[in-house]
């Protein structure tokens, strides 16, 4: 075992190669392997349960998740939810374990979930700064913060290659392909396929447009999927079921999100909850139709204002989140003051 400094700067969720360089002559450079970091030891330590509460006995992680009925789709079932994993005081710069979804739309330790079994991947980064066709190395980016780096093999938009690991072919993370003129990717493991388009304000950024699923013997045709929309800002704004088409070619099944500022936002009626603020998740709408409301708790904190307060999902349902705000001291001497998570109720 090799322990790996602070001072490397190392990042959660982030995935990294190694290989193990002789420091004089007489031995030779064994090959790249690769590895990630999860700074909170996820399906390696023993839980709890506390009701919808879960907690790691060795980290101390807290754990819960809520989510919608699920919904079938010709690219299989579909759960719109949320999830939260505590514990965001462990990196030497004060970074969060768990960090928000990718458009920063949740705060922190907040993710969405159950869209990732359609959606594995939703964003894609051109790593060296360079956009279209002339970028030479990206990362993925899931739901859930989990990034995995693409390197360019060929100097054109053809070869892309993973990290590979012990045991482990560059096929296991599956294929990346690039189109000629560099506006489009297209990810591809098994019978899964995401196609990314490149957005409309950022060279360096694709999206996440079309989920698929290749139907065995049909000629492996794709299923229609799952179509996904951002908005101006980055953020998820919906996702339709194309197998759902009406006679104008519309589809009739359509997830919605809205944020704080959007005119569909409403205001709680309980004391001690906010409105969801500008940029922020304040609504949902699955597939089916149903409505969340999504309201906040203002922690004052220096780690993140508010906090999710409550959430109201459809047929009644309504999930209370209190906090309190704890300091930290960091690796790097730094202190901070961090929202923790006291109780759930359902």
């Amino acid at each position: 075992c090799y322990p790996v400094p602070a001072t490397a700067g190392l990042l959660p969720r982030q995935s990294y190669q190694w290989a193990f360089v002789p420091s004089a002559g007489g031995g030779n450079t064994l090959s790249w392997q690769g590895f990630t970091i999860d700074y909170v030891r996820a399906g390696r330590e023993p839980t709890d349960s506390f009701g919808p509460l879960t907690v790691g006995l060795a980290s101390g992680t807290v754990q819960t998740a809520l989510q919608t009925q699920a919904v079938q789709t010709a690219s299989g079932t579909v759960q719109i939810g949320l999830s939260y994993r505590s514990g965001y005081t462990g990196t030497p710069t004060g970074e969060p374990w768990f960090p928000t979804d990718p458009a920063g739309s949740l705060p922190v330790g907040w993710v969405f979930t159950g869209v990732d079994a359609n959606v594995p991947w939703v964003r894609i980064s051109a790593v060296d700064g360079v956009g279209g066709s002339g970028t030479r190395a990206v990362t993925l980016q899931a739901f859930d913060g989990s990034l995995l780096e693409y390197t360019n093999t060929d100097g054109g938009s053809g070869g892309w290659a993973p990290p590979v690991g012990v045991g482990r072919p560059a096929n296991d993370y599956g294929t990346l392909a690039q189109s000629a003129d560099g506006a489009t990717f297209t990810w591809t493991s098994g019978t899964s396929v995401v196609t990314f388009v490149q957005s409309a304000s950022d060279a360096t950024v694709w999206l996440a447009s079309q989920a698929q699923q290749i139907l065995p013997g049909a000629g492996d045709a794709p299923s229609p999927g799952l179509q996904v929309s951002w908005d101006a800002q980055g953020r998820l704004a919906s996702i339709a079921d194309q197998s759902s088409i009406d006679g104008s070619g519309a589809p009739t099944r359509v997830a919605h999100f809205y944020y704080g500022g959007d005119s569909d936002c409403t205001t709680p009626s309980e004391s001690g909850l906010v409105a969801a603020p500008a940029g922020l998740l304040c609504a949902f709408e699955h597939l089916d139709g149903s409505r969340a409301e999504v309201y906040y708790r203002d922690l004052k904190s220096s780690f993140g204002a508010v906090q999710l307060g409550q959430v109201q999902l459809p047929g009644g349902a309504t999930w209370s989140f209190e906090w309190q705000t704890a300091s930290y001291t960091l690796a790097n001497n730094t202190t901070v003051t961090a929202p923790q998570l006291l109780s759930v109720q359902t």
